[in-house]
């Protein structure tokens, strides 16, 4: 079984603010930050699945690929996440455009037959630090992003992601192209 996602990578601009941001970030306790090489957006969370149906998920990716286009996303906010709940995290939330919105339905629906997850809409956000418990005390790193740090979005990855003795990585299985 491989744990699977569909992400969006981050241009080297975000990529490169958001560890600016964390690096001056105080230590929170049971905390840890997130790797700047994890960093991504996931647009679609499958969870566990057999090996024998990863090209049936990749086949149902190509077609999402060629009926959505590139856009755009800008950063927003920093926020306590997940919202509405006691926060074990820090994200970078980015907006939610039409495309955006269009793009997750489409890999709902196509994926939902794989998908363990019970999510409805996929917030785009950028995990920048865990904590191992929840803590209502990380709102405190809440504020807003000043305008204008946007990123071109014309890609999707499918993510397998392993648990190793040094924590997690993410290995990409395969790459679409956003054609549509």
């Amino acid at each position: 079984m491989k744990k699977l996602f569909v992400s969006i990578d981050l241009s080297d601009e975000i990529a490169g603010y958001l560890a600016g941001f964390v690096k001056h970030l105080p230590r929170v306790h049971e905390c840890r930050l997130v790797p700047h090489e994890n960093y991504h957006i996931t647009a679609n969370f499958i969870g566990y699945v057999g090996e024998d149906i990863i090209g049936e998920i990749k086949t149902r990716l190509e077609k999402v690929s060629l009926s959505n286009g590139p856009f755009y996303l800008e950063l927003e906010k920093m926020i306590a996440g997940p919202p509405n709940k006691t926060p074990r995290q820090i994200w970078a939330v980015l907006n939610e455009s039409p495309q955006y919105n269009k793009l997750t339905n489409n890999l709902r629906e196509s994926l939902i037959q794989f998908s363990d997850s019970k999510l409805k809409e996929m917030i785009p956000h950028v995990t920048l630090v865990r904590c191992y418990k929840p803590d209502k005390n990380l709102r405190q790193f809440e504020r807003e992003i000043e305008p204008g740090r946007s990123m071109l979005v014309g890609n999707l990855f499918l993510m397998e992601s392993i648990q190793a003795s040094k924590g997690v990585y993410y290995k990409p299985l395969a790459e679409y192209k956003l054609r549509g």
